[in-house]
């Protein structure tokens, strides 16, 4: 029987095979029976218990693998309803079948192991990928896990919230985010793509104003203002810079050198 399995299914239909043998292999039977569940691996020297034992044994066999299939359904239910309740961004991407519910969950435990955002906001298939190359290395699992605990302490004592971060490896981070991504969408009524270009665009805002780095705090809830400020004043996303100065510096000098020689060439 399997592990944690404490009974079995007897059957109604089995009166018959009962009641047509003798009490002693009847009991021989039910005796055989109760040592095959409990993994005892019995062996009949009768051959009428032998040949009788057979499609109960099919049967006791058709009920254990159901057993199993139901207890495993149960214990995916269950894990996707704590990565669900904990990491709904996670549980998303499994749902969509982007990553496994195994790799996901080795996600949701390096986010515990850290105590920060920073490895929530990483790329999910970039992180799925790594999972897959180093699953079977346990010398690699083991020093990422000291890595992990190494960082755990240095976060308490730089302080993670004021920790300031350069813009691209935030906006790099954010990109991968899909609950803070799905939050601005919903509302501001854009798709995920759209919400991408916004991203460009604050990112390309906050350099123009001579912002190069910024907490992750601070970065979401201003971005997430400063799109929602932009739309509702009817502008669009501008993702390139415009040309700096001294292209049009140039340009001018170009017009203006353009004019002199065409009234020049007219007087002549």
């Amino acid at each position: 029987m399997a592990e944690g399995k404490k009974s079995f299914l007897a059957y109604a239909d089995w009166k018959d095979v009962f009641e047509s043998l003798p009490d002693d292999k009847a009991g021989k039977l039910i005796k055989h029976i109760f040592a095959y569940v409990n993994d005892e691996d019995p062996k009949s020297d009768d051959p009428i218990v032998n040949i009788l034992f057979i499609q109960i044994k099919t049967t006791l066999k058709r009920d254990l693998k159901k057993w199993e299939t139901s207890k495993e359904n149960k214990s995916i239910a269950g894990r996707m309803g704590n990565l669900k309740r904990w990491h709904n961004d996670l549980w998303q991407s499994v749902s969509d079948n982007h990553v496994t519910l195994d790799q996901a969950e080795k996600i949701a435990e390096r986010r515990r192991t850290s105590h920060t955002d920073t490895l929530r906001s990483q790329n999910i298939a970039e992180i799925a990928v790594n999972d897959n190359v180093n699953v079977n290395d346990s010398v690699n699992v083991s020093v990422n896990v000291n890595d992990s605990v190494s960082d755990n302490k240095r976060s308490h004592t730089q302080n993670f919230y004021t920790k300031k971060i350069p813009i691209e490896k935030l906006k790099e981070g954010c990109a991968g985010h899909a609950t803070w991504l799905q939050s601005i969408g919903m509302k501001n009524s854009l798709k995920p793509d759209e919400v991408l270009e916004w991203l460009d665009a604050f990112c390309l805002h906050m350099s123009a104003t001579g912002k190069d780095s910024e907490t992750e705090q601070e970065f979401k809830r201003y971005c997430a203002s400063w799109i929602a400020s932009e739309i509702r004043r009817g502008r669009t996303p501008i993702t390139k810079p415009p040309p700096d100065k001294e292209q049009k510096v140039n340009a001018t000098e170009a017009m203006q050198q353009s004019l002199i020689d065409k009234y020049a060439k007219s007087n002549n």
